[in-house]
Parts: structure tokens; sequence; C-alpha cells
């Protein structure tokens, strides 16, 4: 994609992404998962048009689940088949880093990050989510997975990925803190927030390294 029509592009998924945080807080309102769901149609509209074969494919998939898992959410008694449709595209995002993977020294300090993490906010959160306890174990698992994989993905510049991962976790963190736990003041807006920043990021730092990667190819004899 050119420069130019990037900028655009990034003008859109931001515009709309603060378009959402604005109808969400006029309260209740038909068809909000509507404009829930444009960020994340331009995300998969971007991974479309720039990716390819495999990559393409589990990005693809990888957005179109949590797009699924956003309109579900929306819609009052479908919390499990939402969360069910976000434990997909976890999985499937692990695939898809785990398909780069490098052993490396970074990684393993990512890892030990992400347990300390996880250990710490299951501890907090799972003796507190009463029948959902266990569906609750289970997707920190899998997110938890997600983010260590996203540590140890062949990029020198793996931190891109790797932190929108660890901000998919806070995002999800902070949904399950106000269901279970305590509810707190402009929860939906700091749960929209670093959700959409954490799919830019992944987005993008995966989107950056496929074309350098088929830069080297290109250049290669």
């Amino acid at each position: 994609m050119a420069d130019k029509a990037f900028k655009y592009w990034l003008l859109a998924f931001v515009g709309s992404s603060l378009l959402y945080l604005v109808i969400r807080n006029m309260g209740d309102m038909p068809l909000e998962w509507l404009p829930k769901s444009i960020p994340i149609l331009l995300l998969i509209a971007l991974a479309k048009n720039t990716l390819q074969g495999k990559t393409q494919s589990l990005m693809l998939a990888a957005l179109v689940c949590s797009l699924a898992g956003d309109i579900l959410l929306s819609f009052k008694g479908l919390f499990l088949p939402g969360l069910g449709a976000f434990l997909v595209a976890q999985v499937i995002y692990c695939i898809l880093f785990s398909g780069q993977f490098k052993k490396s020294r970074n990684g393993f300090i990512w890892l030990a990050g992400i347990i300390l993490y996880a250990v710490s906010m299951g501890s907090f959160i799972i003796p507190n989510a009463g029948p959902f306890s266990w569906v609750v174990g289970i997707y920190l698992l899998a997110i938890s997975c997600m983010a260590i994989s996203a540590g140890f993905r062949n990029d020198p510049k793996f931190i891109w990925v790797a932190l929108g991962a660890f901000i998919f976790m806070l995002s999800d963190t902070l949904i399950a803190i106000n269901k279970f736990v305590q509810p707190f003041p402009y929860a939906g807006v700091a749960i929209m927030v670093s959700y959409y920043v954490a799919q830019l990021m992944i987005t993008l730092g995966i989107i950056r390294h496929h074309l350098q990667q088929q830069t080297l190819g290109q250049s290669s004899p």
C-alpha cells in the first residue's frame, strides 16, 4: 500500500475507533455493533490487500473471529459465544506466530514476564469468576500462549507484535475485572482503546515483517 493511501487508511481507522467510543458513551443504542466493527473491518481489508499465502489466511481468520467476538459480545446473553470466538482467534494467532518461531534470549525474558502476569491475574480473577471460572482459566491459557508465541517470532523488531499481544491480554484482563471483580469508571473506553491498539499493532507488525521477508526474497540471487 502506498504511503499516501496508508495515511488515509490510518486516519479512517483512528476516526472510526473514536466514533465508536463516542457512540458507546451515548448509552444503549440500536446496531451499536456496527460502528464497533468498522475498525476491525478496516484491518481485515488492509491484511487482505497487503499479505499473501498462509500468513494472509491466518491473519484474516484471526481478525474475522475477533470481529465475530465483537459482534456477539454486543448482545446480552452471548458472553460465552463471544468469548469462544475470541478463544479461536487467540489459537489462530498462536499458530501464526509459532510458524515464525525462533529461539532467543529476549523470547525467554518475554515468556517469564507473560507467565508472571498471567499467574498474577489468574489468581486474582478466576476465584471471582464463579461458574465462569473454568472458562476464564481456559481463555487465559490460550491468550497467554498467544502472547508468549509473539515473543519468539523470527523478527528483529518482534517487540511490535509482542507488545500488541500483551496489550490484547491487558484489554481482556480489564474485561474480566470489570465483569467478575469490580466494575470501574470508564471501563468500556479503556477496554476498547486497548483492544483497538492491540489489533492495530499486531496487524501492522505482521504486515511489516511479511513485506520485509518478500523484499529479502526478491533480492536473493
